[in-house]
């Protein structure tokens, strides 16, 4: 008899590719059971729905990132490091996702985007707080630099990529140039934050 844990990985698995793939909302139940292996009665013992799936898949996720980052912060590493490996972290988590799949996201299921959006405050005050503190402490920065004001722009860098705008809401000239995927996004605000927008002397 098949272990249940295996059950519920490839139940996983398989939504998680077709998830990111095709999108939440254009993904049945039906075809994440049939991709998985299982019969749809099968899938419902394990989880008793679609969106009941996501929410364990971005529960799992918001897991992982936690720990990955909180082991940054406890780490010896010096600033410039722990900035570098924090983004190279966070845009991992985010490799797979698009922002049609977070606009999918937040008109199917609003109380999964609200948990996700919770948790990208989270992520900023908890982790990134300390991390720029430690910046300015090591004297990283500029003596005058607000680190609220970096803080803030790191939850709007946060906001933007959780939360695009819908697109058009650029010329699109501008709009060909922005990033499709959240983690080329979110490395590019950071490069501005942390290095500006000015040529060196």
């Amino acid at each position: 008899m098949e272990d249940k844990n295996t059950i519920s990985s490839r139940i996983l698995n398989s939504a998680s590719v077709m998830f990111f793939k095709y999108g939440y909302s254009k993904s049945t139940a039906d075809e994440i059971a049939r991709e998985a292996g299982v019969s749809k009665r099968t899938m419902y013992k394990y989880y008793p729905g679609k969106s009941n799936i996501l929410e364990h898949l971005i529960d799992m996720k918001i897991s992982i990132l936690h720990q990955q980052m909180q082991d940054i912060l406890n780490s010896d590493f010096d600033f410039p490091e722990k900035l570098k490996k924090s983004v190279s972290t966070v845009t991992a988590t985010l490799q797979e996702i698009n922002r049609d799949f977070l606009d999918d996201i937040r008109k199917s299921v609003p109380e999964i985007w609200q948990k996700i959006s919770d948790y990208k405050k989270e992520l900023v005050e908890k982790y990134y707080t300390k991390i720029l503190f430690e910046g300015k402490k090591s004297g990283h920065f500029k003596e005058n630099i607000n680190i609220g004001v970096a803080v803030l722009l790191m939850m709007n860098a946060m906001e933007l990529i959780l939360n695009p705008p819908a697109k058009g809401g650029l010329p699109e000239e501008l709009e060909k140039h922005v990033p499709a995927k959240a983690e080329v996004l979110f490395d590019e605000v950071l490069e501005l934050i942390y290095n500006g927008i000015l040529a060196n002397d």
